[in-house]
């Protein structure tokens, strides 16, 4: 069968043949049950989008990517995505979304038994060379990359619409609280209304719900 998705959810339609190009120009849409809050929706959105753009602030030494910021480069802000490798490396993820469009680059073998295995630094190909263990972000997310560049070249920029119900809050960048100050210790964080935090930070907290504990390195996954 010939089939394809509407953007609101999951709602096969077979399409029995197509006598011209313009064939389905005129069928109506048949639009699946909505299946999550608009709030939810935007909340996943804002988090797939840190993927690539992370957040805080370079310039005070509170700034951190995300494991797809090798996406950056396609120098849009209405992109999004999220890395995925299974146990020893046997396949590695990317999946991602841009305006109109969503994308899954997938590197792996057929026979799961085998593990994609480890590179090494190639003295005779230059720098920005990828090596180490197979990861989404270093082995999947270039061919989505690429993708992308041709798929949503022309296309408009689209900016950011924020639903109602949904509140951007200052927290503590170390606990998630609220804070006392309004420095570089804080940022802020959007949250569905009622689930935003009402208590204030305390002084006996120190790692950073940002960080992994080890001076803030991000294994790539």
């Amino acid at each position: 069968d010939n089939r394809y998705a509407d953007e609101f959810g999951e709602q096969d339609v077979a399409i029995d043949g197509l006598a011209t190009d313009n064939a389905l120009e005129n069928d109506e849409p048949q639009y699946a049950p909505q299946v999550i809050s608009e709030q939810n929706a935007f909340l996943m959105r804002e988090m797939m989008y840190s993927n690539i753009w992370g957040g805080g602030n370079w310039r005070e030494g509170t700034g951190w990517n995300g494991t797809g910021w090798r996406a950056q480069k396609l120098e849009r802000r209405d992109i999004g995505g999220k890395t995925g490798t299974t146990n020893d490396s046997k396949d590695a993820w990317y999946n991602g979304y841009g305006p109109g469009v969503v994308a899954i680059a997938w590197v792996g073998f057929d026979d799961h038994s085998r593990a994609l295995g480890r590179t090494t630094v190639n003295s005779n190909l230059g720098q920005g060379q990828v090596s180490g263990a197979e990861s989404g972000a270093k082995t999947a997310e270039p061919a989505w990359i690429d993708f992308m560049q041709v798929a949503l070249e022309g296309k408009p920029e689209q900016g950011k619409n924020i639903p109602d119900d949904i509140v951007r809050v200052r927290i503590d960048r170390n606990s998630g609280l609220l804070p006392h100050k309004v420095d570089s210790t804080s940022m802020f964080e959007y949250f569905e209304k009622g689930t935003e935090p009402t208590e204030y930070v305390g002084n006996s907290l120190e790692d950073s719900i940002y960080s992994s504990g080890s001076g803030g390195t991000t294994e790539e996954l």
